[in-house]
C-alpha cells in the first residue's frame, strides 16, 4: 500500500473511534469535550481532506468507504473538503491515538482521551 493509503486507513479508524466514543459519553463528559475543543458542537466528525492539496488522500478515503465498503459509519463524511491541510494534523493525532487504540477492547474512548487526541 502507498503510505498515504495507510495514513487514510489510520485516520478513518481513529475518527470512527472518536465519533463512537463521543456519542456514548454522558452529557457531563460531552460538555468537557466541548469546553476543551471549541470547534466541537454536538458531534466529533471527520473534517475531511483539503480538496486542492490533498486530493490523493480524499480519493483514497472515498475509495475505502464507497468502493471497498469499509468504515460504513464514515459514508456521509469521507469525501468532505476541509478547505485546509489536514494530513499533518491527522498524523499528530494518530500518534496520540495509537497507544490508546490498543486499550479499546470492550470499551469506548473517555472524554479525556478524546480531548488528548483532538488537541494534538
Amino acid at each position: 500500500n502507498p503510505p498515504h493509503v495507510t495514513e487514510v486507513v489510520n485516520t478513518l479508524d481513529m475518527y470512527s473511534f472518536l465519533s463512537q466514543g463521543f456519542e456514548r459519553l454522558d452529557a457531563a463528559d460531552k460538555a468537557v469535550v466541548v469546553s476543551e475543543i471549541p470547534r466541537i458542537r454536538t458531534a466529533v466528525e471527520f473534517p475531511g481532506y483539503d480538496g486542492n492539496n490533498e486530493g490523493k488522500y480524499r480519493t483514497a478515503a472515498a475509495y475505502m468507504v464507497n468502493d471497498l465498503d469499509r468504515f460504513e459509519s464514515m459514508k456521509d463524511v469521507a469525501e468532505r473538503n476541509s478547505h485546509t491541510h489536514m494530513a499533518g494534523t491527522y498524523a499528530r493525532q494518530y500518534q496520540v491515538f495509537e497507544p490508546i487504540r490498543a486499550t479499546l477492547i470492550q470499551r469506548t474512548m473517555t472524554a479525556d482521551e478524546i480531548v488528548s487526541v483532538l488537541s494534538a
